[in-house]
């Protein structure tokens, strides 16, 4: 699969660029939101490899600087992204979406792909975007699922930009029942530090 991934990021890291993306990592793509440059857009391609089938799957996510700034002082960790979702989850279809392409594709076959994917991106993650760039929009889908382990990170931090910080050791406080958070130095760890933490936005 080397090979032909080789060939492939090139060409779409050129049409991401032109799209005002920058690459953070050999496969994320992030701009800031215009209407709100704490939030940003991000687009990651994740590839697989089958016996027959090499595939591209993208998949669209959002961060917020504030929210990453926290869970790194708080945890000493780096974080990407608050939440994110296969492209196909994003359209009318709302099932997982990929691109294939053969090993010795042509440089016009490849560009082709290149080129649906990109539409593709351009037609539909701008709802998405849209949809999850807001503190609220993230608290209302992290505070609907069970109580899990990432979301002990997520939801309270997120509570804490909201000026919601009761919540977020509420929150917390319920996870401590669970016999997963007893086992995780990281989570205790988190849970302490985030009691003792006062928000300043920059």
């Amino acid at each position: 699969m080397a090979k032909i991934v080789e060939r492939v990021k090139p060409v779409l890291h050129e049409m991401m660029v032109k799209r005002g993306f920058k690459r953070v990592e050999s496969a994320y793509y992030i701009k800031e939101r215009i209407n709100d440059p704490s939030f940003i857009n991000i687009i990651a391609f994740m590839y697989s490899s089958y016996p027959s089938v090499r595939e591209i799957s993208p998949v669209y996510g959002v961060g917020n600087i504030d929210v990453n700034r926290i869970f790194r002082q708080l945890t000493g960790r780096k974080n990407i992204w608050l939440h994110n979702q296969n492209c196909g989850y994003c359209q009318p279809m709302s099932s997982y979406k990929t691109w294939s392409l053969d090993e010795d594709v042509d440089e016009a076959g490849l560009s082709s792909v290149c080129m649906d994917i990109v539409r593709d991106i351009d037609k539909y993650s701008e709802d998405y975007f849209q949809r999850m760039s807001s503190i609220e929009a993230l608290i209302d889908y992290y505070s609907s699922k069970p109580v899990g382990q990432m979301i002990c990170f997520y939801l309270p931090i997120l509570y804490l930009v909201s000026g919601q910080k009761d919540m977020g050791i509420d929150y917390l406080e319920k996870a401590r029942k669970e016999w997963w958070f007893e086992k995780s130095s990281q989570l205790q760890e988190f849970y302490n530090n985030y009691r003792n933490y006062e928000f300043n936005r920059l």
